[in-house]
């Protein structure tokens, strides 16, 4: 999209990504803290996160009045496990809908043009409106069972397009709520006489990025937030990855104040 924001711009990968990882995770009592917060506040965890990592983007890259109808275009993913039918409520793989949210740079700019504080009512606000296009993902009669056919629509078009090296290269980022792990999973698995032969101490989820801008990732385990990032490291390197993140902790922290 012509009108996409994003962090500072980086070159087109002309090379064999390389894929990383990295995270960062709340304690104990802060992943606690923030949950309880945000029931409180009226938003999911969900809704913050994005938030958040919306204002971690303008914290790296602040916009001006240049950009003002510029948008943060988020590829965005949706559980719709609620909409499965009793004979598949318990099918072990991904139920989602994927869709694109935009949050507005003009949101976070004053009328001069100069950034607005990006303090816990920026969060709230920005959080608003993140709740607003879920929801109304959430409420399409088809949002699941379009999604093969939306599937193989971008597929097609995307193939072409880098084919024929025409696909820009995405400065902005991908975000997914993975959710509770420990409300999916078990911790420990056991024999046939129930004897525990294994334990789970750590889970999450990744994926192949080539593009500049990272794939952040929500999810917990054992009661603890984790915060993750999938990257391309011919890219973007660690160190400002581990920053990217560590902003986003930070302003996810502001719901706390």
């Amino acid at each position: 999209m012509n009108d996409t924001y994003g962090f500072s711009a980086r070159p087109r990968d002309i090379g064999w990504p390389k894929t990383r990882r990295a995270e960062v995770l709340f304690t104990k009592e802060e992943s606690g803290g923030i949950q309880t917060a945000s029931r409180i506040s009226g938003y999911t965890l969900t809704h913050l996160a994005h938030a958040a990592s919306a204002m971690a983007v303008i914290a790296d890259n602040p916009p001006n009045s240049a950009s003002s109808s510029h948008y943060l275009n988020n590829v965005s993913l949706a559980n719709f496990r609620g909409r499965l039918d009793p004979n598949h409520a318990l099918h072990p793989g991904y139920v989602l809908g994927v869709f694109m949210t935009r949050i507005p740079v003009s949101a976070f700019l004053s009328p001069d043009g100069t950034v607005l504080a990006l303090d816990r009512d920026m969060l709230l606000r920005v959080a608003d409106m993140a709740k607003g296009q879920y929801r109304a993902h959430i409420e399409l009669p088809a949002g699941l069972s379009c999604m093969p056919q939306v599937g193989e629509a971008y597929a097609s078009a995307i193939m072409l397009a880098v084919s024929a090296n025409m696909l820009p290269s995405n400065q902005c980022y991908s975000f997914s709520s993975d959710g509770k792990g420990e409300n999916y999973l078990n911790h420990t698995l056991a024999d046939d006489t129930g004897k525990p032969v294994l334990s789970v101490n750590k889970f999450f989820t990744s994926l192949n990025r080539f593009e500049p801008g990272p794939f952040f990732r929500l999810s917990s385990w054992g009661g603890v937030v984790d915060l993750g990032a999938d990257y391309n490291s011919n890219l973007v390197n660690t160190e400002d990855v581990m920053n990217y993140l560590n902003q986003w902790r930070r302003f996810l922290l502001l719901i706390l104040d």
